[in-house]
């Protein structure tokens, strides 16, 4: 698998980032010639609106939430109690979970396999820094590397790239051995 690393608004290996997202794809139109990367939010991706863009020449980046309770996502109810933490400092909508479970882990599981089923390119995982919070819970940066590891792993069995949000908490070793696209 090739890897490509990122900055927004670079342009790598002939994949322009748009900086842009896109809230479901179903009417998403781009005709530019160029291949764009294109982020929609995993709960509002379909196999249709994947296959739109697709269809322009453009690559499908899932973003999912990997660190994190939102009582709006339409896997919130599989959560227990228990893997809840703290509230998120900075958005008090989300809820830091106990990534060290297996009940999350499992969820997460269910998302990445989600991801490939509507056809995605990448998956970006977001809120991973939970170490670096008042997350609730004993998780240090090995456990985030150990629960990263298991993640990526599963997307990489469907072909999909993984991407990462927060990765100025981690080593450029671990990020270039990790990650196949990296936003800074």
């Amino acid at each position: 698998m090739n890897k490509i690393f990122l900055s927004i608004g670079a342009i790598i290996l002939s994949l322009s980032i748009t900086g842009c997202e896109v809230t479901d794809g179903d009417g998403y139109s781009s005709n530019d010639g160029v291949t764009d990367i294109i982020e929609v939010q995993l709960d509002n991706a379909t196999s249709n609106s994947i296959y739109n863009i697709h269809n322009n020449g453009d690559v499908a980046a899932c973003k999912m939430s990997v660190g994190t309770y939102e009582y709006w996502k339409k896997d919130a109810y599989k959560f227990f109690s228990n893997d809840y933490g703290n509230t998120v400092s900075y958005d008090n909508d989300k809820i830091w979970l106990d990534i060290i479970s297996n009940d999350v882990a499992n969820i997460m599981l269910e998302r990445i396999d989600q991801a490939a089923y509507v056809n995605c390119d990448i998956v970006i995982f977001e809120d991973v820094d939970i170490y670096n919070f008042n997350s609730g819970f004993n998780i240090n940066s090995s456990d985030v590397g150990v629960y990263l590891d298991f993640l990526i792993d599963q997307a990489h069995s469907y072909n999909m790239q993984v991407g990462a949000s927060d990765v100025d908490v981690y080593d450029n070793a671990f990020i270039e051995n990790k990650f196949d696209i990296i936003t800074y």
